[in-house]
């Protein structure tokens, strides 16, 4: 925490306190005490305000920014909620006289009115009441028992450029023009701060006019803006360290993917708890990103963007991501009846539904890395027409020992040029994540990196039918086992926002017009088939009663977590009639997925 500043002028610590929904109660006399026991405090962004366990010393009053309270809990740091301008934090601990129970952060840099022990007790000794009528009002607020309000929305964001280079002004206001979309937005540069302030803002917290005139400023700004997007400048450290301070968001710029070199220490201080993440720009005729994995790994950010210079709808999707607003897709398994995903993909873009984010199981996942790396419908289409539907034999048949097929055809199909080739999910322009089932461990395996040909060949891995994946040492097979509906996949992607999700598994499917015996001889089957002049035995074949079997456990699972306040949908478009493993019928299940969706989604 920093030294207080002073004792600051009353009449101002008193119109504070006044604000304090709390303290509104006292009298003028009881009022005019306590301010004078108070003294302005400026805690910058990062920094502890007090710890679980300390003495309780002091109580504040918040004037202006955002502070975060947690708790220890079984070992770990719990946040509890956050305390906000108008609002007491510490007074338990000061009338009570025991440690304090919780650890407070500055979110941002805030200014505080600061009340302690000694200048409390001075302060009643002039005004007998001010104790007696403090301690009731604490009293019927832990009555009330009202908990603390939630972190807020994301507010703040900070470009911070890498490489020492400023950030590009028409990255900036794209930036900020997609944030206005979304209710207003504030940029603040270095150059508008300056002008603010006469000089280069790097003066240390002063006690004229009740703290930091910047730092007032600020929290004014984003009080009174949805949005306020700060943009550091590697001419002034002070700056720079001031917006990784106010930020709800960090979001560090990098143009062109290629190289890893990004100056200093780009991750800013550790102590501040902000969730940082990167925005990769591309020059306006890249066609497709590449190699930003190392840069990456460099960088141990918790998410990242690809952007062309050029397309405003590219930092609209960032802003909104950022924002907890953005709409993921999740696509489910099904085997063949994966072929209606590519019609609702083709419906959400004619009714103009912004895709954020696309994830997907099986064959799902594999039509969800098509729509992530290729913009046009009819090239999606046509590319896996080619590779599952082509003249070759998906699945070719071997010795029985791993599997029935060798996986031969399936993993040439999904790696050849024409298909995904060497591409990884790190470069692909949406945000997108495959999942497996890991055989080893029992648990399923979410695919945020590599070749995206391995990871969609893991995550459609019919146990029995395809050999498993082996990677590390261990086995992936088809991410439906556990998960065909990766809808909590999404949601914990996404923070925040909507999902839409689709299931393209029949509710009735195998259903057999005969009963047959429960001993079923493979050779019987086979001359049953081969002689006209017996009666015909309706026994499902083995690969689409293990592909049922990994289908029914999606609607029953606790991960298909549907949010409908959000505004979550479930869509299932018409696939009964069609076969499992009928991958040459996909044009009229293509079609009817498509019409299924204008009709579910078209506004009334």
């Amino acid at each position: 925490m920093d030294s207080p500043s002073g004792p600051g002028d009353p009449h101002d610590i008193a119109a504070c306190l006044r604000r304090c929904q709390v303290l509104a109660a006292l009298d003028e006399a009881q009022l005019a005490a306590l301010a004078e026991a108070g003294s302005w405090v400026t805690t910058k962004g990062g920094s502890v305000l007090m710890h679980e366990g300390d003495p309780g010393d002091a109580a504040f009053v918040v004037a202006g920014g955002r502070l975060q309270v947690t708790r220890t809990v079984e070992g770990e740091e719990v946040m509890v909620g956050e305390v906000g301008p108008g609002e007491l934090v510490g007074e338990i601990a000061l009338i009570a006289r025991r440690p304090r129970t919780a650890t407070v952060r500055a979110v941002r840099d805030t200014e505080l009115v600061r009340i302690g022990s000694a200048e409390l007790s001075r302060a009643a000794v002039r005004e007998p009441g001010l104790m007696g009528g403090l301690a009731g009002l604490i009293v019927d607020r832990l009555r009330e028992s009202r908990p603390l309000r939630p972190a807020q929305s994301v507010r703040t964001i900070a470009l911070i450029p890498l490489g020492g280079v400023p950030v590009p002004t028409a990255v900036a206001e794209a930036m900020c023009r997609g944030l206005s979309r979304l209710g207003g937005c504030e940029l603040l540069d270095l150059g508008r701060v300056e002008e603010f302030l006469g000089e280069e803002p790097n003066e240390e917290p002063s006690p004229a006019g009740g703290g930091s005139r910047l730092v007032r400023w600020l929290n004014n700004l984003e009080a009174n803006s949805r949005f306020v997007l700060y943009v550091a400048d590697p001419r002034s450290n002070e700056w720079s360290a001031r917006c990784a301070r106010q930020a709800d968001r960090i979001l560090l710029v990098h143009e062109g993917s290629g190289s890893t070199d990004v100056g200093g220490d780009p991750a800013g201080p550790a102590s501040l708890p902000v969730r940082r993440e990167l925005l990769i720009v591309h020059p306006e005729a890249t066609s497709r990103p590449s190699g930003c994995a190392p840069l990456l790994r460099r960088l141990g950010v918790s998410a990242h963007h690809h952007v062309r210079g050029d397309r405003q709808s590219d930092f609209d999707r960032v802003a909104r991501l950022l924002t907890g607003r953005g709409t993921g897709v999740v696509l489910g398994g099904g085997a063949a009846r994966g072929w209606a995903h590519l019609g609702v993909l083709r419906g959400l873009e004619e009714l103009g539904i912004a895709v954020d984010a696309v994830g997907g199981t099986s064959i799902g996942g594999v039509m969800a890395a098509a729509f992530a790396i290729f913009p046009e419908a009819e090239q999606r289409e046509r590319i896996l027409e080619h590779g599952l539907a082509g003249p070759r034999r998906l699945f070719r048949m071997t010795l029985p020992i791993a599997a029935l097929s060798s996986g031969r055809t399936v993993t040439e199909a999904l790696r050849s040029p024409q298909a995904f080739g060497d591409l990884r999910i790190e470069d692909c322009w949406l945000p997108l994540f495959l999942v497996s089932t890991n055989l080893t461990t029992a648990a399923p395996k979410v695919h945020k990196e590599g070749p995206i040909w391995r990871a969609a060949r893991a995550s459609a891995s019919i146990p029995g039918l395809l050999p498993p994946v082996c990677e590390d040492g261990e086995l992936l097979v088809d991410g439906a086992i556990l998960d065909n509906l990766p809808i909590g996949v999404m949601h914990d992607q996404l923070q925040g926002g909507r999902v839409i999700a689709v299931d393209v598994e029949p509710s009735i499917d195998l259903k057999v017009g005969r009963p047959f015996e429960p001993s079923i001889s493979g050779w019987k089957l086979l001359l049953n088939q081969i002689n006209p002049l017996r009666e015909s035995l309706q026994v499902p074949r083995m690969a689409a009663v293990v592909a049922r079997s990994q289908a029914v456990r999606g609607p029953h699972d606790g991960r298909w977590r549907l949010d409908e306040d959000a505004g979550d949908v479930l869509l299932r478009p018409p696939t009964g009639g069609s076969k499992a493993f009928d991958f040459r019928s996909y044009r009229a299940l293509i079609e009817a997925a498509h019409q299924y969706t204008l009709e579910r989604l078209a506004a009334p």
